[in-house]
């Protein structure tokens, strides 16, 4: 599910927080570790320092309530999390967050954050992370019409008893 995030800054964490972002340290070793980067780095900052930005996360299939293991991350660099809302109706979301463009028009209110942060890193040397490809797929343009030949390629070829025979079903184990 993707959600849509409102967060405060924290004007003593503000450095930190630049520092994670070009060294590539925020969330490192956690499991939403590019997704935070990623959500981050296309976030937008308003007048008021409020944060927005829209990240993926699957903590409530996994049985806990939303952003759950992000929230403690989050809670270091911000000095709160305002709000936290489904960024799409959940009856229309496909839970195929990973391989869909659906929050792509959406518009987040303010500035860049990333050329909010570059300000603070100018006389210090850093690696640019805006080299580094952490890139949410939410936010580029799907070809919708070879995305659906390709899923009736997938199920054509599960289908085919001659191609299935002697082999591992890959429909239903997910291996070739």
């Amino acid at each position: 599910m993707r959600y849509y995030l409102k967060c405060k800054l924290n004007p003593v964490e503000k450095d930190r927080l630049a520092k994670g972002m070009k060294f590539g340290s925020l969330a490192s070793g956690k499991i939403f570790y590019e997704g935070m980067q990623s959500a981050l780095r296309s976030a937008t900052i308003d007048e008021d320092d409020v944060v927005h930005f829209i990240e993926i996360c699957y903590c409530l299939e996994g049985g806990l309530y939303p952003m759950a293991m992000e929230i403690p991350v989050l809670n270091e660099y911000f000095e709160n999390v305002s709000e936290i809302r489904d960024a799409r109706f959940r009856d229309q979301c496909t839970m195929e967050c990973e391989f869909c463009d659906c929050t792509r028009n959406i518009k987040l209110p303010g500035k860049p954050l990333m050329d909010e942060l570059s300000t603070l890193m100018t006389s210090q040397p850093y690696r640019d992370i805006r080299s580094t490809n952490f890139i949410d797929v939410g936010r580029i343009k799907l070809n919708r019409k070879k995305q659906k030949e390709g899923v009736y390629a997938l199920k054509s070829l599960c289908n085919d008893n001659s191609y299935n025979k002697g082999r591992i079903d890959i429909c239903r184990c997910c291996h070739f």
